[in-house]
C-alpha cells in the first residue's frame, strides 16, 4: 500500500504552486500547534497505527515530522507535509473517537 500521509503532501505540494507569499504564509499559520497539540498528534497517529488504520510507514511518516519525541515540527518538514499531516491528525480525531 502506497503510504497516503505522502501522497496528499504530493497533492498539496502541486496545491501550493505559485501562491503568494501571503497566501502560504496563511497556510502555515493554520498548521502551528498549539501547546500540548504535538504530543497529542503523536499519541494519535500510535493509536491508528495499532488498530490498523495507518500503515507503519504512515505512522513513521507522522512521527518523524512531528519531530519524534520532541512532538513538534521538524524544521526541515515542508508545507506541503505539515498540511497533509494536518489534515490526517483531524480526520483520525474524528474517526478514533478519543480524548485529547
Amino acid at each position: 500500500m502506497a503510504n497516503r500521509i505522502l501522497a496528499a503532501a504530493e497533492r498539496y505540494r502541486e496545491l501550493l504552486e505559485g501562491k503568494s507569499e501571503a497566501e502560504l504564509a496563511a497556510f502555515q499559520q493554520t498548521t502551528d500547534l498549539t501547546p500540548g497539540e504535538g504530543p497529542i498528534y503523536q499519541k494519535w497517529q500510535s493509536h491508528a497505527h495499532a488498530s490498523g488504520i495507518l500503515t507503519l510507514d504512515e505512522a513513521t511518516t507522522i512521527y518523524r515530522a512531528l519531530g519524534g519525541e520532541a512532538a513538534e515540527w521538524d524544521p526541515a518538514v515542508s508545507l506541503a507535509l505539515r498540511l497533509a499531516v494536518t489534515q490526517t491528525m483531524a480526520e483520525l480525531g474524528k474517526a478514533l473517537l478519543i480524548p485529547a
